[in-house]
């Protein structure tokens, strides 16, 4: 941007029809010319890279004489191919896109407000970012002989627990006769027992719950 700055100071008095420049200098005096030697010598650059521009125009007037206008003009724009074609290098081969996985995992706060360490939070976790619709989660097998994949998986989510079922606390159940006993161990079998037929039925292969699965 600097040296483009630079380039459209003398752009406009290139040629046979360019505008004469109006230069001020600090105590006042005024200078009115269309030579672009003249109009960079007396610009007060500070950035290295227009210095440079500067400093070619000061070479190709040493040495030719003339041209200083048009060098400075095409090295600016030899710079802003350059830039493009940086830019594109950069986009295609060294970007990472996280936009849209940022996006997934953005949280809000009470007013509704994007929360700004989404972002580091998700680059701290990872080397490299790649988006895969769906939903993570950071658990296991509820055995080590479960399979780790299974396609096409039919998933069913639950908030039940698929262990045995077993009275709660602070029921008393008074039996004269250990028969009953086994009667109400049979009933609390056969309530997970349903549960997990009412699963297969509706044909899920993977199960996902809040709860336990008994072994």
């Amino acid at each position: 941007m600097a040296c483009q700055a630079i380039a459209n100071t003398v752009k406009s008095s290139l040629g046979p029809v360019g505008l004469d420049k109006m230069l001020v200098d600090d105590i006042g005096d005024v200078t009115i010319t269309n030579d672009g030697a003249t109009i960079l010598k007396m610009l007060e650059v500070e950035h290295p890279a227009a210095e440079v521009l500067v400093e070619l125009a000061e070479l190709q007037d040493h040495e030719v004489g003339d041209g200083t206008a048009s060098v400075v003009i095409i090295a600016a724009e030899l710079l802003k191919l350059a830039m493009r074609e940086a830019c594109k290098y950069i986009d295609d081969k060294l970007a990472i896109k996280v936009v849209d996985a940022v996006l997934a995992v953005k949280t809000t706060n009470d007013k509704g407000e994007i929360e700004q360490s989404t972002f580091s939070r998700l680059m701290e976790r990872v080397q490299r970012v790649y988006l895969l619709n769906g939903y993570a989660l950071n658990t296991g097998g509820a055995a080590q002989g479960m399979l780790r994949r299974v396609a096409p998986a039919r998933v069913a989510c639950l908030d039940v627990s698929l262990q045995q079922t077993i009275m709660q606390m602070g029921i008393q159940v008074l039996v004269t006769d250990t028969r009953e006993l086994e009667k109400i161990h049979q009933q609390e079998a056969d309530i997970t027992k349903e549960r997990i037929e009412k699963v297969l039925k509706a044909g899920a292969n993977v199960i996902l719950t809040t709860k336990g699965i008994g072994t």
